[in-house]
């Protein structure tokens, strides 16, 4: 029976932080209580001066993900090990498509690709391009399989769903008791600008804030949040940008209408301004960044609980590759960020009065609860995995590609000083990494059910 016994240190949750010893068994938390025993064949760690949370669920990442006519630079194998130096145990990235796969097939596929590569545990979303009658029935089967959500877009070409089509979708979501993410951008805004710009000569990469204006993201998320009312289907808007769109959805969910809603460190901390940078394609994702007004209404509503999640929406490619575009409609959209998110959101977050249980419900207890994984994972409790990271607040540094783990080659925070570290990761019991060493021989991240994870 394998057992590790961490002493000493303080055990976080989304409640409150106790000093506590806390014992894994098996792989899962086993108990957690104030001067544990010892029964002489654990390893015992002491976690002395240091805070103990529960793994990271990072549920927005794209590993492998098709991009033009590549691949993104992180397959599961270099973004999972992010990952792990990131404190993130398990990541939910994108089941899509294969032409002549159906979505259990897509599915299988990538959870066979994963098993192979990841070093943490995972799920997917099922991305839906196109509606067709047949998809009502495989929607009904995801649950079976042990999915709880879907992905669709209101924009890119032939990837996205009309409002019409969205609709459809969303009653038969909500008669599988399915969520329904969405990439809410509207495609005719977003088409529009880009005729403007592109009669006027204006494609350089200066432009991109401008090619997706915020008119774009506010006009999807109206639309979305009035079919959501209109179905019952439990909405959740991925990387909300705009500090409008994030009010429409509190002013909505205070209505009853069933929304939730992410955001990503970038649309907290950087500005369009980038955009007016030599190296502005780094900066280039969708949506784009936004303004210092719209970091602070996004703030807020992570602080009073409008924001259910923190993600990063890793979608890293290389630096060379970003850089030879001279064209914000060429330009590989993307950044990593995985690596990045607690060191950033701690020290920001300390500097705007939060604390650890803020984190905790933003980066574990909320994507858990979210997408049908609580309180397997998102939580320390007896029972629940024996996922967490042990972290040092009081260890500063700066942080820099050169110490990352994305094939990225770039960091969009260069430089940034940040507030303590990581010194321990356990997935299920199995230290991953210690003391800045990646310890796991072999990647044996394993597919996690929604349905085993219900209470």
């Amino acid at each position: 029976m394998e057992q590790i016994l961490i002493k000493n240190g303080r055990i976080v949750d989304e409640h409150h932080s106790v000093g506590a010893d806390l014992l894994i068994r098996d792989g899962v938390v086993a108990a957690i209580g104030e001067h544990l025993a010892d029964t002489g064949d654990a390893k015992v760690i002491d976690a002395t001066g240091k805070l103990v949370f529960p793994g990271m669920i990072d549920s927005h990442v794209h590993y492998s993900a098709p991009c033009g006519d590549g691949f993104t630079a992180d397959d599961f194998t270099s973004g999972s090990i992010g990952a792990v130096f990131g404190g993130v145990t398990t990541i939910i990235d994108y089941a899509f498509p294969w032409p002549g796969m159906d979505l259990l097939q897509s599915l299988e596929c990538r959870r066979q690709e994963a098993a192979a590569g990841s070093y943490v545990d995972f799920t997917f979303h099922a991305e839906i391009m196109g509606w067709y009658a047949y998809r009502r029935e495989e929607l009904g089967a995801l649950r079976d399989y042990g999915v709880n959500s879907l992905k669709i877009y209101t924009t890119y070409g032939d990837d996205q769903l009309s409002y019409d089509k969205a609709e459809i979708l969303m009653g038969a979501a909500r008669d599988a008791d399915l969520r329904v993410t969405v990439h809410a951008e509207d495609d005719a805004v977003c088409q529009r600008e880009r005729a403007r710009l592109t009669a006027a000569g204006r494609t350089e990469c200066a432009c991109h804030a401008i090619s997706r204006p915020a008119e774009a993201e506010i006009t999807a998320v109206e639309k979305l949040l009035s079919l959501a009312k209109k179905t019952g289907a439990k909405l959740h808007i991925v990387h909300v940008s705009t500090g409008h769109a994030l009010q429409m959805i509190a002013r909505a969910r205070a209505e009853g209408v069933p929304v939730t809603c992410e955001t990503c460190p970038h649309y907290l901390l950087l500005t369009e301004e980038r955009y007016q940078q030599a190296d502005c394609p780094l900066y280039i994702m969708t949506p784009p960044l936004r303004t210092a007004a719209d970091n602070e209404i996004l703030w807020s509503g992570v602080k009073s609980g409008v924001v259910d999640s923190i993600v990063s929406d890793h979608c890293a490619f290389e630096k060379a590759e970003k850089l030879r575009s001279t064209s914000c409609f060429s330009t590989l959209p993307g950044i990593p960020g995985t690596e990045t998110i607690l060191p950033l959101l701690y020290t920001e977050g300390l500097r705007r009065g939060m604390d650890g249980t803020d984190l905790v419900r933003l980066f574990s207890a909320g994507p858990a609860r979210l997408f049908g994984l609580y309180p397997r994972k998102g939580c320390l409790r007896p029972g629940s995995d024996g996922d967490l990271f042990l972290f040092d607040p009081a260890r500063q540094r700066n942080l820099s590609w050169k110490n990352l783990h994305s094939r990225s080659g770039y960091c969009p925070y260069e430089g940034w000083p940040v507030q303590g570290e990581i010194s321990l990761v356990l997935r299920r019991g199995e230290v991953l990494m210690e003391n800045g060493r990646l310890t796991a021989s072999l990647p044996k991240g394993t597919f996690i059910s929604a349905n085993s994870c219900r209470k």
